[in-house]
């Protein structure tokens, strides 16, 4: 969406149960739209000392840091935080997806020639995952989640890059960090990956632009069923920002 608030909007038209989905929630819906204007003032920022802040482009690190000094000026308090091994957390979430994604898609085996060539070898590499495998993942992610809770009890949120790079370029499947190359997918999603298999809420808004003029952006990490908090810190930091207004 444009804006935080959009977003908001739109999740308000999707959010609660579907009866035609047993997994769904059956929690009361609120209504996510932040107030004008949003406050943060006493919401608890955490800023990680490991993992989300290592391995960055420069331009990403100045300002993803950026939008912590922000927050500190709308009245936040940033604490340092150490998060879990979020590089374990992503392994065991591509197992999850993998194994999932693919008894979701079995119906849809007969009609292989209409699926992607990227989306249909996930597919298959999912049909290869032992249950044994899958179950042990499911056991490691319950650990997980269970030191995430641990650590929204300290903060209301964490800030993070949304991926270590600007965006790269169409077509062009590796990229340059700290003069190292490396595959953009997965350079690309390891901030995000691990996220899904907690089942915890993220929000990805503008936090600048390359000196190329490439957007960047920052993730608003919360505690599962926070979307209405996260709204609210995404709307204040829109609300004292110009990125949402501005075109790469």
């Amino acid at each position: 969406t444009r804006t935080v608030r959009d977003a908001a909007v739109t999740l308000n038209a999707i959010a609660g149960h579907d009866a035609r989905d047993a997994t769904s929630s059956r929690r009361p819906v609120p209504d996510y739209v932040p107030s004008t204007p949003a406050s943060i003032r006493g919401v608890r920022v955490g800023m990680p000392e490991n993992y989300y802040l290592e391995g960055l482009d420069p331009e990403v690190e100045a300002a993803v840091r950026a939008m912590f000094r922000t927050a500190e000026q709308l009245g936040a308090q940033v604490i340092p935080v150490r998060v879990p091994d979020i590089d374990a957390l992503n392994a065991v979430a591509v197992v999850i997806l993998a194994a999932e994604a693919s008894a979701a898609l079995e119906p849809y085996l007969a009609r292989r020639d209409e699926i992607g060539d990227e989306v249909r070898l996930r597919f298959d590499q999912g049909r290869f995952i032992a249950a044994t495998d899958y179950i042990n993942a499911q056991r490691i992610r319950r650990l997980f989640v269970e030191e995430f809770a641990e650590l929204w009890k300290r903060v209301d949120c964490l800030f993070t890059p949304t991926t270590p790079t600007p965006a790269p370029k169409i077509g062009e499947n590796t990229i340059a960090i700290a003069g190292v190359e490396t595959d953009a997918r997965v350079a690309t999603t390891r901030f995000m990956r691990a996220i899904n298999a907690l089942g915890s809420p993220a929000l990805s808004m503008p936090c600048g632009f390359s000196r190329s003029g490439l957007p960047l952006s920052l993730q608003i990490l919360g505690a599962p069923f926070d979307e209405q908090r996260l709204l609210s810190i995404g709307a204040a930091l829109e609300d004292a920002t110009d990125f949402h207004k501005r075109r790469p």
